[in-house]
């Protein structure tokens, strides 16, 4: 789960979303959302996947036929070492990228060189760069963002309950997280009142923002809800 200080506190109940995202990671996950949501032409997708991660989530989404190449790094699930490569993501070649007629290239703050993804994006291929944190956080917004430019987002919400689930329980539950010492010592922890809500749900911005609203208000404040 995310950083224990991050939990939202009100009306003595502890919001915990599916998943739970820091401020850090519900900027980098906006900010993915938001580069990944150009209108693109009606043309096919051909997608460079940069980075092992990326390349895995792609697979675990479904959507590896629209992978037109990956970087070195890119060793599972096995297929993706049948595909095309880029070469070392620290080391691209533009040369190499565009001889793949990709329409996106999706990397990590980790590829570069910097000159390299300049000279790749003058072309006027959309370049893609999703934050790399090692925590988390990161990987939420990861899922979410190749879900959203692959038509996978129902693939990629579940996924994140998945994920988020396993982490739960590789935890301990809820009752261990509650047990933390910075989460024991609120009226949540103490009276073990917590609320799961979807974090995509509450932290996406869009068309369901008002039922997001109504639902949370609902939750933590049932004596409004039931007046109504």
């Amino acid at each position: 789960m995310a950083r224990a200080g991050g939990a939202d506190r009100e009306a003595g109940r502890l919001v915990i979303g599916r998943p739970m995202i820091s401020r850090r990671g519900a900027l980098a996950l906006g900010f993915a959302a938001a580069a990944a949501s150009p209108v693109r032409a009606q043309t096919p997708l051909r997608i460079v996947s940069v980075g092992s991660s990326l390349t895995e989530i792609v697979y675990a989404l479904g959507a590896e036929n629209l992978l037109a190449g990956v970087d070195s790094t890119s060793l599972f699930p096995a297929a993706a070492r049948a595909l095309p490569q880029v070469g070392y993501m620290r080391a691209l070649s533009a040369e190499g990228v565009l001889a793949l007629k990709p329409t996106l290239i999706m990397a990590t703050t980790a590829a570069g060189p910097a000159a390299t993804l300049d000279q790749l994006r003058s072309t006027g291929i959309e370049v893609l760069v999703l934050p790399d944190h090692y925590d988390y956080d990161s990987v939420i917004g990861k899922i979410a963002a190749v879900g959203k430019v692959t038509g996978k987002t129902a693939e990629a919400e579940a996924m994140i309950v998945l994920v988020t689930r396993q982490t739960v329980e590789a935890m301990g539950g809820i009752e261990a997280i509650l047990d933390q010492p910075a989460l024991r010592r609120t009226p949540a922890g103490r009276n073990g009142k917590v609320l799961q809500f979807d974090t995509l749900l509450l932290l996406g911005f869009g068309p369901r923002t008002p039922q997001a609203a109504t639902e949370l208000a609902a939750a933590l404040h049932p004596e409004i809800a039931r007046a109504r």
